[in-house]
């Protein structure tokens, strides 16, 4: 039953997203980035990035790759996408031209050392049993002196009971942990700062191509599967179970 609740929330959504994105044209940037649609967001996880023209930025979790088209239009930067399921990469194609992404693991990256010059991981550490290994991959596809910024939910009180199938909750002190026994200088450890709620022309594109799913795809068991993950997942930010951080990390060097 966990394997069936993954391929729901991760695999079959992502397709439905992608499919409802494409039949209404929507912007595929508040369409289909989920959790982290917010530009507010996203300019924070910028500015901490430093982002300079010619860098080489790695998404790591890219989903359909909503954040990293905003970043992508934004910057100007080459950008690059791992997601592990193979779903979310057929729609990032589908819905990004000029956008890649690959289908692999942030445990194994498909690429050399120091390839990057910055690094994102928007929500999706989390989700990550082996969040040590993840971390080292990052830090070794990174050049010295490269930024990494993670935007997570954390355990801040006791552990749930009940959580998605999907995450994997931790205390924001095994993020810094790992961070730093990999190598890197954690610059920022703390509760993510209040920012602006999403516009509203976000939120009707989201609401639109959202609508459009459960029209087409609402009485699927997948898609009840998928309602039951979001509302556990709100239920534990009401309760103050779980809460918003971010991390800035940069790896020593030039």
């Amino acid at each position: 039953m966990g394997r069936e609740r993954l391929e729901a929330e991760f695999g079959c959504y992502s397709e439905w997203l992608a499919e409802a994105c494409a039949e209404l044209q929507a912007d595929p940037v508040p369409g289909v980035s989920r959790g982290t649609g917010r530009p507010a967001l996203l300019e924070l996880a910028r500015e901490r990035l430093d982002i300079r023209t010619g860098h080489r930025i790695l998404d790591l979790g890219c989903g359909l790759g909503g954040p990293s088209a905003w970043l992508m239009r934004t910057t100007g930067a080459d950008i690059v996408g791992v997601d592990l399921m193979w779903q979310s990469i057929a729609g990032l194609h589908r819905l990004v031209p000029g956008l890649s992404g690959l289908v692999a693991s942030g445990r194994a990256l498909p690429f050399h050392e120091g390839a990057f010059d910055r690094a994102w991981s928007l929500g999706v550490l989390e989700m990550v049993a082996d969040k040590a290994t993840a971390i080292e991959e990052t830090y070794r596809v990174l050049r010295p002196g490269g930024r990494f910024f993670v935007y997570d939910y954390v355990l801040v009180t006791r552990p749930p009971d009940h959580a998605p199938q999907a995450d994997r909750f931790s205390p924001p002190h095994d993020t810094r942990r790992c961070l730093e026994q990999t190598g890197f200088i954690v610059e920022e450890a703390s509760e993510l700062p209040p920012l602006p709620s999403m516009p509203p022309e976000w939120a009707a594109t989201r609401d639109a191509v959202r609508g459009e799913v459960r029209r087409r795809h609402g009485t699927d068991t997948r898609f009840r599967i998928v309602e039951e993950e979001l509302s556990t997942f709100r239920a534990l930010v009401g309760e103050g179970v779980i809460a918003e951080w971010m991390f800035v990390a940069s790896k020593p060097g030039p």
